[in-house]
C-alpha cells in the first residue's frame, strides 16, 4: 500500500514538474487596438503561449479615459490614441506612457519621421508612441466650376471675413442674373435643406475658427465681442440670401451637382491630401492671425504601469512592420508616391465595356436609337479609360501631391481636445447654432451662452 502510494506521488510530482514551465512562463498581455490590424496577426502568430485578452471597457469620453489612467484602473497593456480625441502630452507628462526608446526598430522609424509628428509622440527626449496614421481637416474650392463660373486664383477667400465678401458678392451676381448651374454647396440632404442650412453652416464655421484660433494663441476660449457679433449679423445676411436665390438642392438639372466649394465644413477629417494646394484657403478671423491646417494623429502607446513592457514593445515593433502604405505617407520625410490599388481593375473592366459595345456596335440590324446609345456609352467608356491615366485616377498620393504636402506640413496644427468636440458637449454645441440659425436666439444671446458654457466647463475641470 505504502509502495502504491509513493508511485502516485511521484507520479504527481512528475506531472507538477512538466506544467509548472508552462504555467511559470504564461503571460497576458491587453490591448485596445484593431484585432485586423496584419501587425498584431503576425504577433499573435509568434507568440502562441502568450494569453491576449481585448480590453473590452468601455469609456463616454476621453475624460472617463484619463481618469482611468490617473487611478490606475485602465488595464490595457497596449492601446491606441488620438491626438484630437485624447490629451496626449498631458498623459505623456504624467508618466501614462512606457518610453519606447529601448527600441532600437522604433527609434530608427521615427528618426524618419517629420519632425512635426516626432514632436506629437515624445516628451522630455523620450519617445512614448508610435504613430500610425494622419488625417486633416482643411478647406477646398471645386476648381471646375470655380473655373466654370469665371473665377480666378485670386477669388479664393483666404479668411472668414474674405469669405463672407465673397459670398456677398456672389450674391449680388446670382440677384442681377441668375446662373442655375452652380451653388456654393450642393451636398445638401435636400429633406433637411431648409432657409437655415447655410446660416447654420457659416454659424459652425465661424465658431470653429474662432476657437482654433485662440486655443493655438493659448487664449481663454471667449465668444462676446463686438467683432463675433458683426460677422453674426452678416452670416444671417448673406445665409438668407443664399437660400432665396439658389435651386433647391434636390433640382439636379437646375445646378445641384456643380458647387464652388469642394470642402466647407468645420471638423471635417479626412485622409485625402487635395490634388491642388493652391485650391485651398484658410478662414483665420483676422487677417493677423495664421493659416492653420487642422490635423490629427493616431497613434499607439505602452501603459506605464504595464507588467509586460517587453512583451508590449515587441507587439508596437510588430505594427510598425506592417503600417498600410496609404496611412503613413504623411508621416516619413522620405514617402515616395502611392499608387491606386484599384486603378488596374478599373482599367480592365472599363477595356471589358469598350470591348463589348464595339462588338454590339457591330450588329447591322441596330435602330439608330439603339446605335446612338451604345455609341453614347462607348464614348463614355473611352473618357474614363483616358481619366484612369491621369495622376488622380493613377495614385492614391502623386508625387505632386507629396511635394506640396512636404512644403506645407509646417501649417499642420494638432489640437489637443477642446471644447464642443464630442458627445453631448457636441450636441448642445449644434443646438445652439441651430436655435440661432432659425431666429430663436439673437447674436449677444448665442455668444453669451457660448461663454456660459464654456466657462462651467473650465471649473469642472479644474
Amino acid at each position: 500500500m505504502k509502495k502504491s502510494s509513493l508511485s502516485l506521488l511521484c507520479a504527481v510530482v512528475l506531472i507538477l514538474a512538466h506544467l509548472l514551465p508552462v504555467y511559470a512562463g504564461s503571460e497576458t498581455l491587453r490591448y485596445r487596438l484593431n484585432e485586423r490590424h496584419p501587425g498584431f496577426q503576425a504577433f499573435k502568430e509568434a507568440h502562441p503561449d502568450l494569453t491576449l485578452v481585448r480590453d473590452e471597457t468601455e469609456y463616454l469620453n476621453s475624460f472617463q479615459r484619463l481618469g482611468a489612467l490617473i487611478t490606475g484602473t485602465f488595464t490595457s497593456d497596449v492601446f491606441n490614441m488620438s491626438s484630437g480625441m485624447d490629451d496626449c502630452q498631458q498623459i505623456f507628462s504624467k508618466g501614462y506612457c512606457t518610453a519606447l526608446d529601448q527600441s532600437e526598430m522604433l527609434r530608427s522609424l521615427i528618426s524618419r519621421m517629420h519632425p512635426m509628428i516626432v514632436r506629437q509622440v515624445t516628451w522630455d527626449n523620450q519617445l512614448l508612441a508610435l504613430p500610425s496614421s494622419l488625417v486633416f481637416s482643411y478647406y477646398a474650392i471645386n476648381r471646375n466650376a470655380w473655373a466654370e463660373a469665371g473665377l480666378s486664383t485670386e477669388d479664393i477667400p483666404q479668411s472668414f471675413p474674405q469669405l463672407l465678401d465673397f459670398l456677398s458678392r456672389w450674391c449680388d451676381r446670382a440677384e442681377a442674373e441668375m446662373d442655375p448651374g452652380i451653388r456654393v454647396i450642393s451636398s445638401w440632404d435636400y429633406e433637411l435643406y431648409s432657409p437655415f442650412s447655410y446660416i447654420e453652416r457659416l454659424t459652425g464655421l465661424l465658431i470653429h475658427n474662432h476657437m482654433m484660433q485662440l486655443e493655438y494663441a493659448g487664449e481663454p476660449v471667449r465668444f462676446h465681442t463686438p467683432e463675433m457679433l458683426e460677422l453674426l449679423a452678416q452670416i444671417r445676411d448673406i445665409g438668407q440670401r443664399l437660400y432665396d436665390n439658389e435651386p433647391p438642392p434636390q433640382d439636379v438639372e437646375s445646378g445641384g451637382g456643380k458647387e464652388l466649394f469642394a470642402s466647407i465644413s468645420p471638423g471635417d477629417f479626412g485622409e485625402n491630401w487635395p490634388q491642388h494646394a493652391e485650391d485651398m484657403f484658410y478662414l483665420p478671423i483676422k487677417e493677423s492671425q495664421p493659416r492653420l491646417i487642422e490635423a490629427k494623429l493616431d497613434m499607439f502607446a505602452v501603459n506605464g504601469r504595464t507588467k509586460v513592457p517587453d512583451l508590449a514593445i515587441q507587439l508596437l515593433e510588430s505594427l510598425s512592420t506592417a503600417m498600410p502604405e496609404h496611412e503613413t505617407v504623411f508621416l516619413f520625410q522620405d514617402a515616395e508616391p502611392v499608387l491606386n490599388p484599384n486603378n488596374d481593375r478599373s482599367r480592365s473592366i472599363t477595356q471589358e465595356n469598350i470591348a463589348k459595345t464595339e462588338e454590339k456596335l457591330k450588329d447591322g440590324n441596330l435602330s439608330s436609337h439603339e446605335r446612338q446609345d451604345l455609341e453614347a456609352a462607348l464614348a463614355k467608356y473611352q473618357a474614363i479609360l483616358s481619366s484612369l491615366d491621369t495622376d488622380e485616377e493613377r495614385y492614391l498620393m502623386s508625387s505632386s501631391q507629396l511635394a506640396d504636402y512636404k512644403t506645407m506640413a509646417d501649417k499642420l496644427w494638432f489640437p489637443k481636445p477642446g471644447f464642443f468636440n464630442e458627445g453631448e458637449d457636441h450636441f448642445r454645441l449644434r443646438q445652439l447654432i441651430d436655435r440661432f440659425a432659425a431666429g430663436q436666439l439673437d447674436g449677444p444671446g448665442f455668444l453669451q451662452e457660448l461663454d456660459r458654457i464654456v466657462i462651467t466647463m473650465e471649473q469642472e475641470r479644474m
